[in-house]
């Protein structure tokens, strides 16, 4: 190693938790019907990666959350709905 080189240890636990906390800050902007306070309203690109961050950071319970957000995006871009 020289010097000013940096390593960080990470556990599994350490992703474990900073996963949870991603899918803690995603889900407390979420609205009752599937929007995403924060994200540009009229734009399908703010959301095109949101249902899988909702999937990804919990455990299967978090189904109907990332279902929610795909049946807005259905509703609000029906044109990028039928690629989903």
């Amino acid at each position: 190693m020289n010097q000013g080189d940096i390593t960080i240890m990470c556990t599994a636990e350490d992703y474990d938790r900073a996963i949870e906390k991603v899918g803690q800050f995603l889900r407390a902007r979420q609205n009752p019907d599937g929007s995403i306070r924060g994200i540009e309203p009229d734009t399908f690109w703010g959301y095109y990666s949101q249902p899988l961050a909702l999937r990804g950071t919990g455990s299967l319970e978090y189904w109907s959350r990332a279902n929610r957000c795909i049946d807005y995006i259905k509703r609000k871009f029906p044109e990028a709905g039928r690629k989903l």
